[in-house]
């Protein structure tokens, strides 16, 4: 378990990011002999939440950037936009999840997010998520 804090701009995502996506198994994995086909899974197995919209934006695209090589599926989830463009997304498959709290909860509520699969977890910014009231979401 770590705890990190750190100016805006310092490499944060990276810092955390980075180590998530090495804990992600995709096939080039297997391909390489690091991996076996039995520890492939389309289920999410890392999750970040964030508190809000624009910041899950911002996470997913750094993510995505960094797990470019390894073609690593990350997807953003979060409200103000349409459930079925991303549980279709969840159907097809994901290594890494990014979302907010109220959308992550809402689709593992209706089982459409399998978490079971879940090895890293960061609560990004969780000082604001507590600001902003989801101390009783991240807590479920």
């Amino acid at each position: 378990d770590v705890i990190g804090q750190a100016k805006t701009g310092t490499g944060k995502t990276l810092g955390f990011g980075l180590p998530l996506l090495e804990r992600v198994t995709v096939p080039a994995d297997v391909e390489a002999g690091r991996a076996t086909p039995e520890q492939l899974t389309d289920a999410p197995q890392a999750l970040v939440v964030v508190p809000t919209r624009e910041l899950c934006q911002q996470v997913t695209n750094d993510l995505l950037t960094a797990g470019k090589v390894r073609n690593v599926r990350v997807l953003a989830i979060y409200g103000g936009r349409a459930y079925e463009p991303q549980v279709e997304a969840l159907k097809k498959g994901v290594d890494v999840v990014v979302g907010t709290p109220g959308r992550l909860l809402d689709l593992a509520g209706q089982r459409k997010l399998d978490l079971s699969h879940i090895r890293g977890l960061v609560l990004d910014e969780a000082d604001e998520m507590l600001d902003l009231g989801f101390l009783p979401d991240v807590e479920r």
